[in-house]
């Protein structure tokens, strides 16, 4: 199920530079295998611009979620749009980590982490400031979803 979409307002901070100063960007998050699955032709057309490995394409990270995923392992893939595309996808997920069925943290992570050499969100390169500055903005209004970044 899709999460509600957040929209964080532009600033002057890092924007500018970049030319995107009235962008506004917006975050979908995405918890379903399904809407995974639904994103594979828009995760390669953003890759086809941005700087990426292997380790970061749709078949590696989708391959990945398939065999390595586990109960407590919720999807939770930051899905970034701009100007009515797609700029950014951080592919995370969220581990949740108990003892004996009782919670005591949320990991949050990237999808691939352990067996990829390299993880990272995947970011057209006119968009890096925006995005990195909307994801920090995402991480603080979003504490409490998660207990630690790893």
């Amino acid at each position: 199920m899709t999460q509600p979409a957040h929209t964080i307002p532009p600033t002057s901070n890092g924007i500018e530079e970049s030319g995107e100063a009235s962008t506004r960007c917006h975050v979908r998050i995405i918890t379903s295998n399904a809407e995974f699955d639904a994103l594979e032709g828009e995760w390669n057309r953003l890759i086809e611009n941005a700087d990426i490995t292997i380790y970061q394409t749709f078949e590696w990270l989708r391959s990945w979620w398939e065999y390595h995923q586990t109960p407590s392992y919720r999807l939770h893939i930051l899905l970034f749009t701009a100007e009515k595309r797609t700029i950014a996808i951080a592919p995370l997920f969220i581990e949740e980590i108990g003892i004996s069925g009782v919670r005591f943290a949320a990991r949050l992570r990237f999808i691939g982490a352990g067996l990829s050499d390299y993880v990272d969100i995947i970011i057209l390169p006119d968009y890096q400031p925006l995005v990195l500055k909307t994801f920090a903005l995402f991480l603080q209004s979003t504490v409490g979803t998660w207990d630690v970044l790893d």
